[in-house]
């Protein structure tokens, strides 16, 4: 009987004990150089500023042809783009094409995917490549929306309400005793508005939930130019040194005293919003594998995101890997209408990244300083109070500054080009032919994943009074979870986001000094 007990108990141990012995597979190591860039951080490159008219994708939108009916030759031809996005005058029939879903076309004429059901007499989603869809006119469109009733006055009291309390629902809802509630019909008593529920809180996951407070206060500091680097709901080293930054110039407001949450902290809302993604946003998106080969790289005209994870991630200075795990039930995150659960910072908006002024005038009042210390933060001064702390990181190994430095005109829209020779050359000649040869004038274009991202500060070193652009400058990154441990291009480099609200801060002209 004991065998019979014991015997499957041993087997299992057995099985266990191999199990735990079975090797696995190690993780591949991270790659020391930003994919697509192993040779080209061999070469010497020159930023230039590229043609506003480049920044950003075609638009896709289907062209909306009105009072002319569908012809054979229509269907045959690619729809031209245009960015209407409005129902048309007359009703048109639209083609359905292959990856069109009912959304995406319901977003291009600027209704919903439920007033396309409706005009159609549908009773799901499922559309098919090759056939038909009518899209309603605007007055259709109009008819069928529901005039919104008028708002109701609160109701009056009644002799069996003695207490002067209003009542709404199943709810009862205090009145100040200081209004008395009287008919409209007297205007010499105002009659007070109804008092209305607080706007529930968002629907958030097991794991938006357990990260809450850390995301909480990293978006605080964030939202105060203190940068923790993406946001991810993780106590690392970066959010400590922003933590420490903002306590060290603003004492006493992030203490917690006797258990009590900081009224700065209750003022300042929830840790997440929400982001729903709009068919606009869709000229800076281009699905795809997340990392180019140089070969992409140097011949692509704009360098989008690649991926609507990616544009909502970097719009909301969020890990993309943390906003992934926050977000598990969006399934079509690339089409318009999807929404995000996002931290709640002031969104980088990279429609309206480059509206004019780019750097501020110099205040002799109270002039902008910079300092960057142990080369891995950049804080900035105006007069002698700290107002921005942001994490740098060197593109270049060994690059490092010292002294005083000048930072000087902000570069928008770069891109880079190569001069033809190479960063370090071998001091031995014969070594030369183990080095790939840089190729002349080859272009990386602009975008928000080129290596140096949106912007570029020249940065130089003035002697006898001269300024001469280094050719090493702070910049953006494509990269902004890997810019401390992966090798690229261009010199100091920043989030994208950080790099955004550095130049609206700094004005040309600003010393920058080493510690």
């Amino acid at each position: 009987m004991a065998t019979k007990l014991y015997a499957p108990l041993f087997l299992l141990a057995l099985h266990c004990s191999l199990h735990a012995q079975t090797p696995t597979a190690p993780k591949p190591p991270i790659p020391t150089v930003e994919p697509g860039l192993e040779a080209a951080v061999q070469w010497r490159w020159q930023v230039q500023e590229s043609d506003p008219a480049a920044w950003g994708l075609p638009t896709i939108l289907p062209a909306i042809v009105e009072n002319v009916p569908p012809t054979t030759a229509d269907k045959n031809t690619p729809p031209a783009p245009v960015a209407l996005l409005q129902p048309p005058e007359q009703s048109v029939m639209h083609l359905v094409q292959r990856g069109d879903s009912l959304s995406r076309i319901a977003s291009r004429y600027g209704i919903t995917a439920s007033q396309l059901q409706k005009a159609n007499g549908m009773d799901n989603d499922r559309i098919i490549a090759g056939k038909e869809i009518r899209i309603p006119s605007r007055d259709e469109i109009k008819a069928a929306t529901p005039v919104p009733p008028p708002p109701q006055s609160p109701p009056l009291t009644t002799p069996s309400d003695p207490r002067g309390n209003v009542t709404k629902g199943h709810e009862r809802l205090e009145q100040p005793q200081s209004l008395p509630l009287t008919t409209p019909s007297d205007p010499a008593q105002p009659v007070p508005a109804p008092i209305e529920k607080a706007v529930p809180k968002l629907a958030l996951t097991y794991q938006a939930r357990a990260d809450a407070h850390i995301v909480l206060m990293q978006s605080y500091l964030d939202r105060h130019n203190f940068s923790a680097g993406p946001i991810d709901g993780q106590y690392g080293p970066m959010y400590a040194k922003a933590l420490a930054a903002y306590e060290a110039t603003h004492p006493g407001l992030l203490t917690i005293v006797n258990g009590q949450t900081p009224q700065v902290l209750i003022e300042f809302g929830e840790a997440y919003v929400r982001y729903t993604l709009r068919p606009e946003d869709l000229q800076y998106i281009a699905p795809g594998p997340p990392d180019l080969p140089f070969e992409q790289l140097s011949t692509a005209t704009f360098l989008p995101y690649r991926s609507a994870w990616e544009f909502v991630a970097e719009r909301f200075h969020a890990d993309e890997t943390f906003l992934r795990k926050i977000n598990p039930g969006i399934k079509k995150p690339d089409q318009p209408g999807a929404t995000f659960i996002v931290p709640n910072v002031t969104p980088f908006e990279i429609e309206n990244a480059f509206a004019e002024p780019i750097q501020p005038p110099a205040d002799l009042a109270q002039p902008i300083s910079a300092t960057i210390s142990e080369g891995a933060r950049i804080e900035v001064r105006r007069g002698d109070k700290i107002i921005a702390h942001l994490p740098i990181a060197s593109a270049r190994p060994g690059l490092r500054g010292s002294g005083t430095w000048t930072i000087l005109k902000a570069i928008a829209r770069p891109k880079m080009v190569t001069t033809g020779e190479l960063a370090n050359p071998p001091k031995d000649p014969s070594l030369l032919s183990t080095v790939p040869a840089a190729p002349l004038g080859q272009v990386i274009a602009a975008g928000p994943n080129n290596p140096v991202g949106p912007f570029w500060l020249h940065l130089a070193k003035v002697k006898a009074g001269v300024a001469n652009p280094l050719p090493y400058g702070l910049h953006g990154t494509s990269i902004p979870a890997r810019m401390t441990r992966q090798e690229g291009i261009g010199g100091f480099r920043m989030a994208n986001w950080d790099i955004a609200r550095l130049v609206r801060l700094i004005p040309e002209g600003t010393t920058l000094t080493w510690q």
